[in-house]
Order: C-alpha cells, then structure tokens, then sequence
C-alpha cells in the first residue's frame, strides 16, 4: 500500500512542479496547490507506524499518529486558503490588466 502512496505523491508533485513552470497565474496557482497536496499526502504516509496496534481498538493494519492527522487537517486548511487567495489574485489581475500572463508581469507599470 505504500507503493500506491509513493505513486500518488510523486504524481501530485510532478503535475505540480510541471505547472508551475508555466506562464499562466491560474496553472501556477493550481500547481502550488498540487504540490501542497502532495506535501500534505507525504506527511500523512509517513506518520504510520507499522508493526504497532491502536491503544484501544485491537486491528491489524498499519496506523496513523493523530498528531500527524491533526497536523495534515491544518495544512489542508491553510492550503485551501491560500489556493483562494491566489485565485482571488488571479482574477483581480484579470480584471485589471486583461492578461493572466506571468512574464507580461514585467512590463505592467502603475
């Protein structure tokens, strides 16, 4: 099972590295959200602890630390607040300038 988390972490971080080296706000904003995501999953599969049982549910299987769950749900949060706040950036800028364009960034003078 970890294999498929390797698989989708490393996925997410590529789809997300690809998009951040384009041009467009939306993608760049969408690849950092990605890349969080996949930071995110990361921390999440190496919080199990293999070989061990939960304290009060006796099962078999891998378990995850609560700590590290309560520590993804906050990064999760504040990732969907900043993938907002990038958005909203986003479509100001759209509005304003009509162009989403990152290297026609350089030319725009006040």
């Amino acid at each position: 099972m970890s294999l498929l988390y390797a698989l989708a972490v490393g996925i997410l971080f590529t789809i997300g590295i690809y998009q951040l080296l384009g041009r467009d706000l939306l993608r760049i904003a969408f690849g950092i959200y990605l890349v969080f995501n996949g930071a995110n999953l990361f921390i999440l599969t190496a919080g199990t602890i293999p070989g061990r049982h939960a304290p009060f549910v006796q099962l078999g299987g891998p378990f995850v630390d609560p700590m590290v769950q309560a520590m993804v749900l906050t990064a999760i949060v504040i990732g969907f607040g900043l993938a907002t706040f990038l958005l909203m950036l986003a479509a100001r800028l759209a509005h304003e300038r009509k162009s989403l364009d990152a290297e026609a960034m350089h030319e725009w003078k006040r």
